[in-house]
Parts: C-alpha cells; sequence; structure tokens
C-alpha cells in the first residue's frame, strides 16, 4: 500500500508539472523588458465616432535604440473607434506589451472634455486595470501635445504633474479628484464636478545655468493648475479662475496650508497663514436661503513669512482678510450658477431637508432663488 502511494504521488507531481510547462509556452512570457510602462496618458476628441490616445512610457533597454527618448521616456499615440482598438495598435507599433498598471496620470484634452461621454475612462479602469487613484487633469488644448511637451531640469510632464497635484491635498486652491472619484460623482448624478485645469506656460531658459541649454533651438515649457475645470453631467461647462479655485476650496474641503495676503493699516503687506479653514452649510427652506459659514485658524506674518507681526489683525485688517475670503466664495457660486450649475450641492441639501416639498424644484429655479449668506469666523493662533 505504502509503494502504492509513493507511485500515486509520482503521477500526480508529474501531471502538475506537464501542465506547468505546457502553460509556460502557452500563455505569453511578457518580462519587464517587454513591456512599456505607461505612467501617464492623454485622451482627445477625434470625431464622433473616434478617439485618440497618448501613452507616456518607460523605454525597455532592449526597445530604446531608434526611438525619440525624453529622460528615457517616449510618447506614442493612436486613434480608433474602441479601446481594445488602440491598444492592439499600440501593441502593433511598438512590437510590446503596454501596460497602464502604474499610469499616475489621465490627461484629458479640453474638446474631450466638453464631450462629457466618458465611456472610455470607465472601460479603462475597470478592464484595463488603470490604477483607482490616477489623478484626473483636463489640458489647455490637446492632451496629445501636452504631454509631449519639453519640461525643464529632466523632467516629463507626467511626474510634473504628479507632483503639483500632491501639493493640492491640503493646500488652498484647485481640488484634485482622482479618477474613481470622478467616475463615482458621474455615476451618481452629481451635477458638479471639479478638476485641476493645466495650463501651459513657456520656460524661460534663462533659468538655465547650462549655456548650451540657453543657446539652443529647444523651447521648454511647465504647467500652472491654479484653475479648475467645472463639470455638468453634459460635459465641461467653464473654468474657474484662481480666485474662484480658492473659493471652492474654501468650502468643499478642509484646507491646512497656504496664504491669504492683505494690506495692513499702514499700506505694508500681511501675510495671513491658513493654519486650518473648513466650512458648513445650512439651508432654510421657509425663506429659501443658504448660509456658508466659513473657520479660520490663522497665524499672521509680515511680508517675508517670517516674522509675526501680531498676535491679532486689527478689526479693518480682518474685514479685509474676511473679505478676501468671501468675495472668492461668491465670485466662485456666482459663475457657476450663470452656467446653471449648482457647485455648492444645495439643491441635495433643500432635497434632504423636504424632498416631497422640493422634488419638483429644478437647480435654475432653486439659484434664481436662492439667497446665499457667507459668514467669516477668525481664530488666532500664535
Amino acid at each position: 500500500m505504502y509503494v502504492k502511494l509513493i507511485k500515486n504521488k509520482f503521477v500526480i507531481g508529474f501531471i502538475v508539472l506537464f501542465f506547468v510547462i505546457i502553460a509556460d509556452y502557452m500563455l505569453p512570457n511578457i518580462n519587464l523588458v517587454d513591456r512599456a510602462i505607461v505612467v501617464g496618458m492623454g485622451i482627445d476628441y477625434v470625431s464622433e465616432e473616434e478617439i485618440s490616445m497618448s501613452v507616456q512610457y518607460v523605454i525597455p533597454k532592449s526597445n530604446a535604440a531608434n526611438q525619440s527618448v525624453q529622460s528615457g521616456f517616449a510618447v506614442a499615440t493612436q486613434s480608433g473607434v474602441a479601446i481594445g482598438e488602440i491598444m492592439v495598435k499600440f501593441q502593433n507599433m511598438l512590437g510590446i506589451y503596454v501596460s497602464l498598471a502604474h499610469s499616475s496620470i489621465i490627461v484629458i484634452g479640453e474638446e474631450y472634455a466638453k464631450k462629457g461621454n466618458f465611456e472610455i475612462l470607465k472601460y479603462l479602469m475597470i478592464n484595463e486595470k488603470v490604477p483607482d487613484t490616477s489623478k484626473i487633469v483636463v489640458s489647455e488644448g490637446k492632451a496629445s501635445d501636452f504631454i509631449r511637451l519639453n519640461i525643464p531640469y529632466s523632467d516629463i510632464v507626467s511626474y510634473q504633474l504628479r507632483n503639483l497635484l500632491g501639493s493640492l491635498e491640503e493646500t488652498h486652491g484647485v481640488t484634485n479628484f482622482d479618477i474613481n472619484r470622478f467616475l463615482q460623482a458621474d455615476k451618481e448624478g452629481n451635477t458638479a464636478k471639479y478638476i485641476p485645469y493645466a495650463i501651459v506656460e513657456k520656460f524661460d531658459k534663462n533659468n538655465f545655468q547650462d549655456s548650451d541649454v540657453q543657446s539652443s533651438d529647444i523651447e521648454f515649457y511647465t504647467c500652472n493648475i491654479d484653475n479648475t475645470a467645472v463639470f455638468d453631467n453634459g460635459g465641461m461647462k467653464l473654468v474657474l479662475t484662481k480666485e474662484e479655485s480658492n473659493g471652492l476650496s474654501y468650502v468643499i474641503k478642509t484646507t491646512k496650508n497656504g496664504y491669504i495676503t492683505i494690506k495692513s493699516d499702514g499700506n505694508e503687506i500681511l501675510n495671513v497663514k491658513l493654519i486650518s479653514i473648513g466650512s458648513k452649510i445650512n439651508v432654510n427652506s421657509s425663506d429659501l436661503s443658504a448660509k456658508i459659514e466659513v473657520d479660520a485658524k490663522v497665524t499672521v506674518y509680515d511680508s517675508d513669512k517670517v516674522t509675526v507681526k501680531a498676535s491679532r489683525l486689527s478689526e479693518t485688517e480682518e474685514n479685509r482678510f474676511k473679505g478676501v475670503i468671501t468675495k472668492n466664495i461668491f465670485d466662485c457660486y456666482s459663475v457657476c450658477k450663470d452656467s446653471n450649475i449648482d457647485i455648492f450641492g444645495f439643491s441635495e441639501l433643500f432635497y434632504k431637508e423636504d424632498s416631497k416639498k422640493w422634488e419638483s424644484l429644478n437647480t435654475l429655479d432653486l439659484l434664481s432663488k436662492l439667497r446665499l449668506d457667507i459668514i467669516v469666523n477668525v481664530k488666532y493662533i500664535n
């Protein structure tokens, strides 16, 4: 019996080994050097039936020759009517497997953003295993041009954007969305969505120490993300200014960093550091009013942002500080109201308060009748 058991184990082991060898030959054997590791991608509108995708990827050593490289990276673009077709074209073009699992940035071109059809983003996240944490940005102009920009100091666009967006989590200014949160808002039917809007800026080559770079014909660019692209269910509708983006951030997130500059009573520059700033919204259905109450904890510095000027602002200085926050919030609300976008979600709050009463009230009716009050409270942290 013992000998029979040994023979059975031998037979089972042989069968397992046989299938492992067969599977090794039959399944695609993709090594790192046979992959194009995508770190960022861009999506553009071509026509009603066709889209374009650009990928910025790491060049494997075995494929680095005969390619135009940018700091060890390259960009490839393909178009088609479906994402599956585009991925096959990439595979045939590059001769290697295109991996999207490390893509940290998705840039969507301005025209594509205005179309409002984001099925390709859903497909990418679900089927192509793009990370849920990939940040999404709208670019000024075409995304394909944007991710090809020459960035200063041997950086690449995808990494520069990733670093810029990383600093937005707590600072006042643009509010960033990852792809999962953006698509979830779309799925829930939220009327307002907002992601950073990247604007291209030419970089002054005189900032380089290298004289050869200064005299070269290569132009270098960088980008700022001080602005915000605002969407409704039909696509991108408007772009908030830097100040309006600040107003949005004061209401929708807890901010723990940043400065607001004001003039002192002696006409000097004061920098009011935001230790933390948050808000709460209350609505009153009886008179169709809403109140945004902002609580700001601050420390006051002089123009060098080093020396503490005083433990408190004067009454007039404090009113100037409150006025900046109030204006930023109201301007953000007003410009979105003009496009019939309920940026702060008042309609949802009214609906939660009395669903039957507000069931028939649409966004346009609400915003045209709503009275908005903004209150700013200041607490000084020494």
